[in-house]
C-alpha cells in the first residue's frame, strides 16, 4: 500500500502538471517558472546520467502522461527539446520489445518509410462524437498541419513516404497502410480523455462507414500488438 506521504506527493505533482499545461494552453508567460520547477523535480536528479545524451525516451506514469517534457526548462535556461530529441514509450517492457524488433531487422533492412496524415477532412459524425469530450472546443481545420506533412513528404520523397491530407486521410487507410511504414506522423486534433485514457483519440477522416474517424488509444495499442506479432 502507498503511504499517505506518497499519495500527497503524487497529488501535488498532478496539480503542478495540470497547472503547467493550463499555462501553456493560455499562453501564460509565467510558465517558465513552472517549467524549471518541474525539471528540477523530475529530471535534475538524473542530470549526470543524461549529460551529453541527444535522444531521450520517456515512459511516463499516471498523470505524467499529461506533461510535455519537451517544454521543461533546464538549469542552463534551455528547453529540454533544444538539447535532445524527445520520444515516449507506453512502458519499459514495450520499449524493450520494440528495440529488440529493430535489432532483429538487421543493419541491411530497407530504408525507413513514412506514413503521414495531416488536416483530415472531418465528417459531421466525427465532429459530433468528438464534441462529447471536447465540451466547448471546436475541431477547426488545420491548414498548417497540412503544410507540415507535405513538407515531410518532400523530405522523404515519393519512394519512401506516403502523405495524405483532407478526405484522403481516413481512419481505415491508416489501419490498412500503417503496417508497411516504419514512421507514423499525425498532424491533426488529439483529444485526451482523463476519465478513460484508452478512449483518448486522434481525429481522422471517416472513410469506411464502419469507422467513426476517431482513432482511439485502445485501437492503436491493439494494432501495435498485431504488428509486433507479425
Amino acid at each position: 500500500m502507498q503511504s499517505a506521504e506518497t499519495c500527497c506527493l503524487q497529488d501535488d505533482l498532478a496539480k503542478q502538471t495540470e497547472a503547467f499545461r493550463r499555462q501553456l494552453a493560455t499562453r501564460d508567460l509565467s510558465f517558465r517558472a513552472s517549467a524549471a520547477k518541474l525539471y528540477d523535480l523530475l529530471l535534475k536528479p538524473a542530470e549526470a546520467q543524461l549529460w551529453g545524451k541527444t535522444s531521450l525516451v520517456i515512459a511516463p506514469d499516471d498523470k505524467l502522461w499529461d506533461l510535455p517534457f519537451q517544454a521543461l526548462l533546464t538549469g542552463a535556461n534551455r528547453f529540454l527539446i533544444e538539447d535532445a530529441a524527445i520520444s515516449y514509450a507506453p512502458s519499459l517492457t514495450a520499449l524493450r520489445e520494440m528495440t529488440k524488433r529493430r535489432k532483429n531487422q538487421g543493419a541491411n533492412s530497407a530504408p525507413s518509410t513514412l506514413l503521414a496524415m495531416g488536416n483530415p477532412k472531418l465528417g459531421r459524425e466525427t465532429i459530433d462524437r468528438a464534441a462529447l469530450a471536447l465540451r466547448d472546443e471546436k475541431l477547426d481545420p488545420l491548414p498548417e498541419a497540412e503544410q507540415e506533412v507535405k513538407a515531410l513528404g518532400r523530405l522523404y520523397g515519393e519512394s519512401r513516404g506516403k502523405v495524405y491530407v483532407g478526405a484522403e486521410a481516413p481512419e481505415d487507410r491508416f489501419k490498412n497502410e500503417a503496417g508497411q511504414a516504419a514512421i507514423l506522423h499525425f498532424a491533426t486534433h488529439g483529444i485526451l480523455n482523463d476519465a478513460s485514457p484508452m478512449y483518448s483519440h486522434l481525429a481522422l477522416a471517416q472513410g469506411d462507414t464502419n469507422e467513426d474517424g476517431l482513432l482511439e488509444a485502445w485501437e492503436k495499442c491493439h494494432f501495435t500488438h498485431k504488428l509486433m506479432e507479425a
